[in-house]
């Protein structure tokens, strides 16, 4: 069955907000940029990387930055985005900007969907709509960094994955559940294109799935070919990286320096890259070797200084879960008030499902380890990635998308409680609601 008319309408409406505030966080950050600023990005380190990469692929140029030339510096997949923007509409960024925006408005209709396969179409409108009016998912949706297009990723691997770990496993022969583990790792691959944090995703999914399974045999097989199908995905760029560095390298030579980034004399938790450029050894070793040397000073930091990396893990939480943002570029008292807020808000809301689910009360119609998987399990995932590398909320944001779900389910939970109160609902409307994971 289709969704109901009323419902359509009300999800149309919300990813009709969604798309104008974007569009107009669009014509406000370019205008800050052109008429205040005097600078062409807001977050200039960054987002000059990747326009530059967008450029050079357009222009037919080696996939590199700097000199002497870093081949696997980033990832491609949104300096591919931006380069097939440029081919189409030019490098003129407000339309680029507008490009954006529709896929942020695409990653709330995802919001909406793993809501609606979770808990139900009304926690999926919900979902959705916290997403689309959350004053951080409209602001960097609009910006030339690769943090919005990771969520849409992030948001379609989360829903391949809870459709596979809810597809019966009776038989081997079952096509579908074979075809849906390929998916999934081709999603988590899709994923890792734009950013290589999510790769851990993946082991870690086909661990659970089999813990929670009930024939652990067919879970098994079904996370070989999982993983089989993530492995070929990224074969492409990890020969590719063979080729110009002579080392197969499956995500990026850049962990090295982010790692040292975070663990170093002097890291505050928050990222200075100066001393890549002071040290001077990008310009003494090659990129691999590099990429090892920083590796190598950062655990000789953490083996040296135990005490120092403990402190940081705890400062690098605190950044990465303070509710307002912590960059110099962002630092205004009505934006840490709206962002703060906001966040403080769906936390608070997410509080609700999170103390009925844990006390034994069943919130929505998935069970509570899908629930807390599904819309947490992102959140912590990266919380304890940027623990060991720096850590700011940007880190944070692709994951919040999944959160508002939960946060959604507590929304749900007022207004079904304040119905019950006015007697316009009976006692068990939210177990019929809930009877159906698609409402």
């Amino acid at each position: 069955m289709g969704m109901p008319r009323t419902r359509l309408s009300l999800l149309l409406a919300v990813l009709a907000v969604a798309l104008g505030l974007r569009i107009g966080a669009a014509f406000a950050v370019q205008s800050l940029l052109d008429h205040h600023l005097h600078r062409a990005f807001l977050v200039p380190g960054d987002a000059e990387g990747y326009w530059e990469l967008g450029q050079r692929l357009v222009a037919g140029k080696e996939y590199a930055l700097y000199e002497p030339p870093r081949y696997a510096l980033r990832m491609p997949g949104f300096p591919l985005l931006l380069s097939a923007c440029m081919q189409v509409l030019g490098e003129n960024p407000l339309p680029l900007r507008i490009v954006l925006a529709v896929i942020g408005t695409f990653a709330c209709g995802l919001v909406y969907r793993l809501g609606r396969d979770l808990c139900g179409e009304d926690v999926g409108i919900l979902a959705a709509a916290l997403a689309a009016v959350s004053p951080m998912m409209v602001g960097f949706s609009v910006l030339f960094l690769s943090e919005t297009f990771f969520a849409v990723g992030l948001l379609a691997s989360l829903i391949v994955i809870a459709a596979l770990l809810r597809h019966p496993q009776e038989r081997m022969g079952d096509l579908f559940g074979w075809g849906l583990a390929i998916l999934g790792g081709l999603s988590v691959a899709a994923t890792c294109y734009v950013r290589p944090s999510w790769l851990l995703s993946a082991p870690l999914f086909v661990l659970i799935s089999v813990l929670l399974a009930t024939r652990r045999s067919i879970a098994a097989a079904r996370g070989v070919v999982f993983l089989a199908a993530l492995i070929v995905a990224l074969a492409p760029w990890a020969l590719r990286n063979e080729k110009v560095t002579g080392h197969r390298v499956w995500t990026t030579l850049w962990v090295g320096a982010s790692l040292y980034d975070g663990l170093r004399p002097g890291a505050t938790g928050a990222s200075d890259m100066r001393f890549v450029e002071d040290d001077g050894i990008y310009h003494r070793m090659s990129e691999y070797n590099a990429d090892q040397y920083y590796r190598r000073a950062a655990w000789e930091f953490v083996r040296t200084h135990p005490g120092e990396t403990v402190r940081l893990a705890f400062v690098k939480l605190w950044r990465f879960w303070k509710p307002w943002p912590s960059a110099d570029q962002f630092s205004n008292f009505i934006l840490d008030v709206l962002i703060g807020g906001y966040f403080i808000l769906v936390t608070a809301l997410a509080a609700i499902p999170l103390v009925m689910t844990l006390r034994g009360r069943r919130s929505c119609s998935s069970s509570r380890t899908e629930l807390l998987l599904f819309t947490c399990g992102p959140l912590l995932y990266f919380s304890a990635i940027h623990m060991v590398f720096v850590a700011s909320l940007r880190y944070r944001l692709p994951a919040e998308y999944a959160f508002f779900v939960l946060s959604a389910v507590g929304v749900k939970h007022l207004i079904d409680r304040r119905k019950r109160r006015q007697g316009t609902m009976p006692l068990d409307a939210d177990a019929l609601a809930g009877s159906s994971p698609s409402g």
